[in-house]
């Protein structure tokens, strides 16, 4: 790609930022929860959903505490623990725990419900929880666990992958201060959601800190990032 062209790529790529401190927060004695977009009870009219990615929380459940979802569209739901292990059943059938290390994936159809429970009785546990709504109202997938080891691959980006026909992929790592990395799009016409868990990026020139999103969409190909901390730690979504 020659220069001129690589600057109008640039220059087509929009993007929009969803600051942490900016979030909706949710709060009680059992549990806290920190919404990017619009969710239950909390409502602000520049934090809907960006396209299918209609839920980004970061939540944290007390000891033995559970929360309950009921949707009134088709989901896929992504599980991803930060710290302790998360117990999840669906329309009360168990499904075995998710670590650390591990994400959940699963497909809740319309006005199903499942429940995440803290599996510990005392501690406190960390979690991401992701929604992506399908058109897909009538295929039921059976529930996915993907493992990986984000202190072992340091300083890459590990790309957890679906099965086939899945409209979104997903990607996490771990990396030191000035490492730099870069994400490759499987669709140029897919949408790209980069959000901090930890630590300080910088992605396509864009200051991020944690709890911070970044939405990319219009011509996405090669996204580049670098963190400005040491052990930080970026989650990113490839949306068709």
């Amino acid at each position: 790609m020659n220069a001129s062209t690589n600057f109008e790529v640039m220059s087509q790529l929009k993007a929009k930022m969803f600051l942490g401190d900016q979030r909706g927060c949710t709060e009680t004695e059992q549990f806290r929860r920190y919404c990017t977009f619009n969710f239950e009870n909390y409502y602000n009219e520049n934090k809907s959903a960006f396209g299918n990615l209609a839920v980004l929380n970061d939540e944290t459940l007390a000891g033995g505490y559970s929360a309950e979802f009921t949707t009134r569209d088709s989901y896929y739901v992504l599980l991803l623990p930060v710290a302790g292990s998360l117990l999840c059943n669906i329309n009360d059938s168990e499904i075995s725990l998710v670590h650390p290390g591990q994400m959940a994936f699963l497909k809740i159809l319309k006005n199903n419900h499942f429940v995440l429970t803290n599996s510990y009785k005392s501690e406190l546990i960390n979690f991401i929880q992701v929604w992506v709504k399908t058109d897909d109202n009538a295929r039921r997938l059976k529930p996915e666990q993907f493992s990986f080891d984000i202190e072992e691959r340091k300083n890459e980006l590990i790309q957890i992958t679906p099965q086939p026909g899945i409209s979104v992929t997903a990607s996490i790592g771990m990396f030191d201060g000035r490492k730099k990395a870069a994400c490759f799009s499987r669709n140029m016409q897919s949408s790209l959601f980069a959000f901090v868990i930890s630590g300080v990026f910088e992605v396509e020139h864009r200051l991020l800190h944690a709890g911070d999103g970044l939405a990319l969409w219009n011509g996405i190909n090669n996204i580049e990032m670098e963190a400005l901390s040491n052990n930080a730690i970026l989650f990113l979504l490839e949306l068709e």
